[in-house]
């Protein structure tokens, strides 16, 4: 009935491989996938296979997500029937991101009514904005714009650098490097393994 998978480097490519075990699973209840790299990519992936699920819980705290990503999940909020409790902090969802879910919560069926989203206490505490809090623990290998950047032009300078070697110059390991340039440069046929 649960699954955990916190802290185990989960890219988009494992969310997609897990997405496509959970599609039309009725069995499963909790999925914690909190501090991996799943990014936009990874919860399009698990916000289409779990709209018709019997899931429960779904823990994507710290997860690289953006904008983008919390559209998917508004989107599949406004069809799932079972989902009480989502957890997002730490994250950068952005304004419109927020607003796509509040509108969903607000709008949406009345089982959402008294759940409590971690993000939206941070404004009961005096936060004014979204933003990702400073946190010990992370690496700084997570998918940020000032890495993406630094891959593109290792990339635009030797088109032939390995993946490996862009991980080394940049210390931020072998899996954001991979998410960097599969996912934001488009260079699929790039592997870091």
């Amino acid at each position: 009935k649960r699954i955990r998978l916190r802290d185990n480097h989960i890219t988009s490519l494992g969310a997609l491989a897990l997405a496509e075990g959970l599609n039309n699973n009725m069995v499963l209840e909790s999925l914690d996938l909190r501090n991996n790299y799943v990014s936009d990519l990874g919860v399009k992936y698990l916000a289409l296979s779990i709209i018709n699920s019997n899931l429960k819980t779904l823990n994507l705290e710290s997860n690289e997500i953006t904008t983008e990503g919390a559209h998917y999940l508004a989107q599949m909020l406004k069809n799932n029937q079972t989902l009480t409790d989502l957890y997002l902090s730490k994250n950068h969802l952005g304004d419109r991101g927020v607003e796509w879910l509040t509108n969903v919560l607000n709008h949406g069926k009345k089982n959402y009514q008294d759940q409590e989203y971690t993000e939206f206490a941070g404004f009961r505490r005096g936060r004014d904005q979204f933003e990702d809090e400073p946190r010990t623990g992370r690496p700084k290998t997570a998918v940020t714009p000032e890495n993406i950047e630094a891959v593109r032009e290792l990339v635009d300078i030797d088109p032939h650098i390995t993946c490996q070697q862009i991980a080394d110059t940049l210390q931020i390991g072998s899996a954001p490097t991979e998410i960097i340039l599969h996912d934001y440069l488009g260079l699929k046929k790039a592997t870091c393994r």
